[in-house]
């Protein structure tokens, strides 16, 4: 993928782009993906089980594209003004309440980092490392924040132990959501 496209872009600055692989994940055997039975000789020899060698496997492919890009990126004279964000393609699981940032995060997080201005009024998520209190929030308006996690689809508020939850929280962060789900359609549609 780095490889077909990398030259659609360094010549013209700035530039943007985002890559998302998926070769990565699930099946982690050699007969059911694909780029786990092309890297099949590279894990071979490891003293693994087939799902653990079939999971590296999977995971050289993208320890060679980043490889591949900054390469490029190198040849291109652009390197040393290119920021590279890797990010998964979903929220953490497993990760301590502390520790609490979603995909959403990146943009405002990055903007603030370059110091470069923006109205995140326009942005859903928020600089992972400000003082706001974080949330993470799910396309069907789900969310996990400091004080627990809500699963609107069983309409059901599970407080994180400890933490001091207003009567109404549930109800508020939910009415947040809505509108930033609501004035992010708008921006889409309308501009």
């Amino acid at each position: 993928m780095v490889a077909a496209t990398v030259g659609d872009y360094t010549g013209a600055a700035p530039f943007h782009t985002c890559y998302m692989t998926v070769s990565g994940h699930l099946r982690y055997t050699f007969g059911g993906n694909f780029i786990a039975r092309k890297n099949r000789d590279l894990v071979a020899d490891l003293p693994l089980g087939e799902h653990a060698r079939a999971y590296l496997a999977t995971q050289i492919e993208l320890d060679r594209a980043p490889e591949l890009l900054l390469q490029e990126l190198e040849a291109a004279g652009v390197a040393d003004r290119t920021l590279i964000a890797v990010s998964a393609d979903h929220y953490p699981y497993g990760l301590s309440h502390g520790e609490i940032v979603a995909s959403l995060d990146i943009l405002p997080t990055l903007l603030n980092l370059m110091d470069l201005e923006y109205d995140s009024r326009l942005l859903m998520g928020v600089d992972a490392f400000s003082d706001a209190p974080p949330l993470v929030i799910f396309n069907n308006r789900s969310f996990i924040s400091d004080r627990g996690r809500y699963n609107a689809k069983t309409r059901q508020f599970i407080p994180t132990p400890g933490a001091e939850v207003p009567e109404d929280y549930r109800a508020r962060v939910s009415t947040d959501i809505d509108r930033r789900f609501y004035y992010s359609a708008l921006v889409l549609d309308d501009d």
